[in-house]
């Protein structure tokens, strides 16, 4: 078990930026490096709290790349299942019905987590630092039309969307308030 507090980001051998925790999780989660990972999100039905979900993928994050212009359109999608790691002993996080409006709204947020990430890699740190690339590559007969395309000056003009899809369940540990 290892605790991120964050990554240097690299291009050809010199630091570009760094990436906090969540840029971390995004990063290790978009390579397919990650097992698991535990996320706070503000809990929907009361705001002065947060709810502590264990995530864990289901699958590899399924990753499309357009490049009929020179301005990327890159499509991410990710299947996680969560478990909510504690809640009190009255809690209402028991019921199908909340589960689900608790996993739409971990989507939403994971959403916005990783869609900040992408912008971050592509308009400020102006590196692909994600291996994206690698999934442009079928898009272009040869390589050499892959290094005509410029990927690395391109991918600064990339425009993402995300789509998250988890499925939160009940963690069944339950605390005293």
């Amino acid at each position: 078990m290892s605790e991120n507090v964050g990554t240097a980001a690299f291009v050809n051998d010199k630091m570009c930026g760094e990436l906090n925790s969540i840029e971390t999780i995004s990063l290790l989660t978009t390579r397919n490096n990650i097992d698991r990972f535990l996320i706070s999100i503000p809990d929907p039905y009361d705001d002065e709290k947060y709810i502590d979900i264990y995530i864990s993928p289901e699958k590899s994050p399924d990753i499309k790349v357009n490049t009929s212009n020179y301005s990327p359109y890159i499509k991410a999608k990710f299947t996680f299942t969560g478990r909510i790691y504690s809640m009190t002993s009255d809690s209402k996080y028991l019921s199908p019905e909340v589960l689900d409006n608790i996993s739409e709204y971990c989507n939403k947020y994971l959403e916005n987590i990783f869609s900040e990430f992408f912008y971050k890699t592509s308009k400020e740190l102006k590196s692909d630092i994600c291996g994206i690339g690698k999934y442009a590559l079928s898009n272009f007969a040869t390589t050499q039309e892959f290094n005509d395309y410029n990927w690395e000056k391109n991918y600064q003009n990339a425009f993402f969307k995300v789509e998250v899809n988890t499925s939160v369940k009940s963690g069944m540990l339950i605390t005293e308030t």
